[in-house]
């Protein structure tokens, strides 16, 4: 199977990865093809081509994966509907991970595997697969902040505050637009009581006083939620493009924020980073 990789930005990035699963399936890997813009229809990148959107119907591949979630690959689908792009052959990357996965446990009687498996012949594999299913979106809509031209939505705290959390200019892919407005869809879908993403459950709680340390924060989202009541924050954030955003959603109580912008680990194993994407409370 011939496969080309739709990449949301012109970001090359680390995909080794993505050329390991593909090998490990017995794919070929034929392109980049940019989501955004790019000068000329060819260009190169550490010696693999990278194809602008036009160029799309001057290629064959047999499956086209773009390089992010279910819930951002959705913002491209008009786009490649209006490029006559067969639906059929669009997925997400994490296809990839699926078919490395379906070929693991597809023999393994176990019935938790099976109801997971039996989810995926009609699904995309997410991080909360079955475990959402028929739950209703949220939409929080997103303002701009005239002084400094940013983005925000009003987010709720855990004690029912009201604070701006705001977002990369360009939206980070999260910003949506519907009837006329624009809009951040399911801001804290995974932590509702039923989500395999879940960080706080049971005795595993966030306490008046505690040091949090946001392994990955993006938006800030859980950090922000517990901002008035923790004694310390530490930020680990590598991604340049939220710095800002991160200054401004924290900037009234930055005195109890340490900012690290960088990985917490330089091991990528066992997901995407040894605690790059945890949350963790402290206790004196």
């Amino acid at each position: 199977m011939n496969i080309i990789i739709l990449k949301t930005n012109t970001y090359f990035g680390n995909n080794k990865q993505l050329f390991d699963a593909m090998e490990m399936l017995g794919h070929n890997f034929t392109g980049f093809v940019a989501l955004g813009k790019l000068e000329g229809d060819i260009a190169e990148v550490d010696g693999h081509n990278f194809y602008s959107i036009e160029y799309i119907h001057r290629l064959k591949y047999d499956l086209a994966l773009i390089d992010r979630d279910i819930d951002v690959a959705k913002n491209f689908i008009p786009l490649l509907m209006h490029l006559n792009v067969p639906l059929h052959k669009v997925r997400t990357y994490y296809w990839l991970l699926q078919q490395i996965m379906i070929n693991k446990y597809e023999n393994i009687a176990d019935p938790v595997i099976q109801e997971t498996l039996a989810y995926w012949k009609n699904h995309e594999l997410t991080v909360f697969n079955q475990h959402l299913e028929g739950l209703g979106e949220t939409l929080d809509e997103v303002f701009i902040d005239e002084e400094i031209d940013l983005p925000y939505i009003n987010f709720e705290t855990i004690e029912g505050k009201q604070r701006r959390m705001y977002y990369p200019r360009n939206g980070s892919g999260q910003i949506q637009g519907a009837d006329g407005k624009k809009y951040v869809r399911d801001i804290l879908r995974e932590q509702i009581p039923t989500s395999p993403h879940l960080y706080v459950k049971g005795t595993h709680t966030v306490e008046e006083g505690d040091v949090l340390i946001d392994a990955g924060v993006c938006e800030g989202n859980f950090s922000l939620r517990y901002a008035d009541i923790v004694s310390k924050i530490y930020l680990f954030e590598p991604e340049k493009k939220w710095f800002e955003p991160l200054y401004y959603s924290f900037k009234d109580c930055w005195d109890k924020v340490e900012f690290i912008p960088k990985f917490v680990s330089e091991s990528t194993r066992g997901g995407s980073g040894v605690g790059r994407r945890c949350k963790y409370s402290l206790r004196q």
